[in-house]
C-alpha cells in the first residue's frame, strides 16, 4: 500500500500538498527562484519543508482514510469494499509516521528529491501551487466516505483532488 497520500492527490508533481497560505514564506527560499536552479541544498529544503506542511495540514488518519479508499477499488460487493478499506485503514494506522521535524532519510522527502528538478517555475509558484493543493486536498478528504459506508459505486468514481488554479502553470510547465 502506498503510505504518501500525497503521491495520489496533489499531483513535485505529484507529491505537494503544504501549510496554510499564512505560511507562505517561500520555506526561507528565494521566491523568485526557479526549481531548476535550486542547489541540492535548497531542493533538500524545500523537500522537507513541503513534507512538514504535509505532516501538519493533512492528519496520517486522513491521509489513511483516502489510500484505504483507493486500495478498496476492485472489490466486488460493498461489504468486500467495506472490508478492504477497513483493513487497508487498519495497516496504515499501525504505522503513523514519527511527528519530528522530517529529516533527508523519510520517505516522503526521498520522493520530493527523485524529481526531475528540471522545471522552471518560480519557488514562489511551487509554494502558492502547494499550499492551494493542501488547502484543496483537505477538503477533498473531508468530503470522502468512511470505510464503514463505502461502496463499490463510490470507490469505483474516486478522482484526485480537484486542482487549484496555481498549479495550471506548474502542471504545464513541469509534466
Amino acid at each position: 500500500m502506498n503510505k504518501a497520500l500525497v503521491v495520489r492527490v496533489c499531483g513535485l508533481a505529484a507529491i505537494l500538498a503544504a501549510c496554510s497560505s499564512d505560511s507562505k514564506s517561500s520555506w526561507g527560499l528565494d521566491p523568485n527562484q526557479t526549481l531548476s536552479t535550486l542547489s541540492v541544498d535548497q531542493r533538500k529544503q524545500f523537500c522537507r519543508s513541503d513534507v512538514k506542511c504535509i505532516r501538519e495540514t493533512i492528519s496520517w488518519a486522513q491521509q489513511c482514510k483516502a489510500n484505504a479508499l483507493f486500495d478498496a477499488q476492485g472489490a466486488s460487493s460493498d461489504a468486500d469494499v467495506q472490508a478492504a478499506c477497513k483493513t487497508s485503514y487498519d495497516a496504515c494506522m499501525s504505522s503513523v509516521p514519527d511527528s519530528s521535524a522530517p529529516s533527508d532519510t523519510d520517505a516522503e522527502v526521498v520522493a520530493c528529491l527523485t524529481q526531475a528538478w528540471t522545471c522552471d517555475i518560480t519557488v514562489g509558484q511551487a509554494v502558492a501551487c502547494v499550499s492551494d493543493s493542501s488547502d484543496a486536498t483537505d477538503k477533498w478528504i473531508t468530503s470522502l466516505p468512511s470505510c464503514s459506508s463505502a461502496t463499490v459505486q463510490g470507490v469505483a468514481s474516486l478522482r484526485s483532488a480537484p486542482e487549484p488554479d496555481s498549479c495550471k502553470t506548474w502542471n504545464k510547465l513541469c509534466q
